[in-house]
């Protein structure tokens, strides 16, 4: 899942009536599994990627 499918998840989440975390779930139940795992692998590489700018804007380099 390339970023821009990835930031489609919560967009499509966020325009009902539910919490964000509880439509982005109820979002990828309905997918493939295949799908939520490459979301989960997405989320993880940028999760990654804002903790080491932080790191680096500490200067804690990783």
């Amino acid at each position: 899942m390339d970023t821009e499918a990835f930031w489609r998840v919560p967009d499509a989440a966020k325009d009902g009536d539910k919490p964000l975390d509880v439509a982005v779930v109820d979002h990828l139940s309905a997918l493939p599994a295949e799908e939520i795992l490459a979301f989960e692998h997405r989320f993880g590489r940028l999760r990654d990627a804002v903790y080491r700018w932080r790191d680096r804007r500490l200067g804690n380099p990783a």
